[in-house]
């Protein structure tokens, strides 16, 4: 048994970071404004291009582990953003996201941020601080904080639940835990009220919820949900099209369950496993602030 979470690191599961991460999230060059497209707007699959460009604001923007800017084009349309930057370890990544920002480097995350202080009015993030390692989260915290505004704000989208790492054992070939973690780099999974905790120490108007209303989930999770033997195959045989239309229901049903919740009762958008209702749906949206005057 791992005594701290500490010592979960990527070289405890036998990863070379740079390696592992070369070319594995290298994708679309130069991504289109997702949100041009009406059906897109409301399809559940594109609800984090919606999630970042409701929340960043100003006009010089930082990406933190940016990939190949997958939102750049989206949030350069859909924002106040005038100067987008963006850093992430994989130069097979960064030439992409050159395509699409006006600056993007190869930069180590564990490092020292290259930019001076009081820099970006925002800084976001998407699929990042799950890969993190415990050790290097609260650094990066202070990274953010340190090259944000007075009055800019942090807006991420962060991998979120609860995870045993403690229980993990590399050698052992039946490890759930390290098979999970080998499949995409997951070594610093927090639950949300870790989550608030940790940023609460950096950021204030820490707020934090769940990604995908329980149990509403795109469809590819659905699929993967129990179900009765039949109903899997009457999901398995819909057509693209068939499924274009049940994301877009979903992501019509969940803004409108997340208005209703917001109105009525805002604490169940917490993850909170003791609720039927508040269940961790494996992502969250946070957002924070840099006091004005801190």
């Amino acid at each position: 048994m791992i005594e701290s979470k500490e010592n979960i690191t990527y070289e405890f599961f036998g990863i070379n970071p740079s390696q592992f991460y070369s070319g594995k999230f290298s994708g679309w060059a130069c991504a289109p404004d997702y949100l041009i497209d009406p059906k897109k707007r409301f399809d559940i699959e594109y609800d984090r291009a919606k999630f970042l460009v409701k929340n960043i604001s100003g006009r010089r923007i930082l990406d933190i582990g940016c990939g190949s800017a997958p939102y750049g084009n989206t949030i350069r349309n859909n924002t106040n953003a005038k100067e987008i930057f963006g850093v992430d370890l994989d130069p097979e990544c960064v030439e992409n996201a050159k395509k699409s920002y006006d600056f993007a480097s190869v930069f180590d995350l564990n490092e020292k941020l290259p930019f001076e202080d009081a820099y970006f009015d925002c800084v976001f993030s998407m699929d990042v601080f799950g890969h993190i390692e415990f050790k290097h989260k609260n650094h990066l915290l202070n990274e953010i904080y340190r090259v944000t505004k007075r009055g800019g704000n942090s807006v991420h989208g962060i991998e979120c639940g609860i995870i045993d790492y403690r229980a993990a054992n590399p050698n052992d070939p039946k490890c759930a835990i390290t098979h999970y973690v080998w499949q995409e780099g997951h070594v610093g999974i927090e639950d949300a009220h870790e989550l608030h905790s940790r940023w609460s120490q950096f950021f204030s108007n820490v707020n934090i919820e769940n990604a995908f209303i329980w149990p509403l989930k795109p469809f590819a999770s659905i699929k993967n949900m129990r179900m009765p033997a039949e109903l899997s195959e009457i999901l398995a045989s819909y057509s693209q099209e068939q499924i274009d239309a049940v994301q877009v229901v979903l992501g019509f049903l969940q803004g409108e369950y997340r208005k209703h919740i917001k109105k009525n009762d805002p604490g169940l958008l917490l993850p909170n496993e003791d609720h039927p209702f508040s269940k961790h749906s494996g992502f969250v949206y946070l957002t924070a602030e840099k006091f004005q005057d801190g």
